[in-house]
């Protein structure tokens, strides 16, 4: 505020908020308005509502373009993900400026530092994490097909973390009461083309191998996907 700290005849009026009923720190003020060098107003607004003026999504992308180790990398994410879930026009931010796109170029680019955990901030991203319980079908299409279905981001990772994400696909497509809905958003992105191309890699440990056959199972079974069904011959 520029005040001395034996400051004590400059008025200070505080104007009451919606936190004014908690007790004690946790009490934010809402604003200050005070006669000292003019007058001043301070507003607290929410993280994710603040970084609307510094630049929205893209600042965010930023940070996890400068990461270099694995802990810096997961903050930046995580800080991605409740932005992008708390604030609605970050979402329509992300969309605008194809930001799921950039987040798929990054990983490429990081493949070395993607962990379990990062994997399951992208999960809940994508609005998938809890595909069983609470989210019944894949509710961001473009996240999903730039993000998951991107195999290229994945298969030079771990093979724990290659078989988490196809038992995740397993888990939308069996556990998910829209999982008819999901198999038809799965085979329109042409993802059992890609998981056939994947099998190709001799480097596959067994348990991959089977998590990966157990997808397409369920992508070949129903109607026929004729392309698939050649490639797989």
């Amino acid at each position: 505020l520029a005040m001395p700290a034996h400051e004590n005849a400059t008025p200070i009026r505080i104007l009451h908020n919606s936190a004014a009923h908690l007790a004690g720190p946790a009490r934010s003020l809402g604003a200050v308005l005070m006669g000292y060098l003019g007058v001043r107003t301070f507003c607290p607004r929410p993280v994710a509502r603040m970084l609307e003026n510094v630049g929205g999504t893209s600042a965010m992308l930023g940070l996890i373009a400068m990461t270099t180790d694995v802990e810096s990398l997961y903050a930046a994410v995580k800080a991605l993900v409740c932005v992008v879930k708390s604030n609605i026009s970050s979402k329509w931010d992300m969309d605008r400026i194809q930001g799921y796109q950039l987040l798929s170029m990054l990983y490429k680019k990081k493949r070395h530092l993607l962990n379990s955990h990062i994997l399951h901030l992208t999960f809940s991203l994508v609005g998938t994490l809890d595909s069983g319980r609470e989210t019944l079908v894949i509710p961001n299409l473009q996240a999903f097909q730039d993000l998951l279905c991107d195999l290229e981001i994945w298969h030079e990772a771990p093979s724990d973390l290659q078989r988490s994400l196809y038992e995740h696909f397993y888990e939308l497509l069996t556990d998910s009461t829209e999982q008819k809905t999901n198999h038809n958003v799965m085979r329109n992105m042409g993802l059992a083309g890609k998981l056939l191309h994947i099998l190709n890699d001799p480097r596959l440990p067994l348990q991959t191998v089977q998590s990966i056959a157990n997808v397409l199972a369920e992508l070949l079974a129903g109607a026929p996907d004729h392309p698939s069904l050649l490639r797989f011959c």
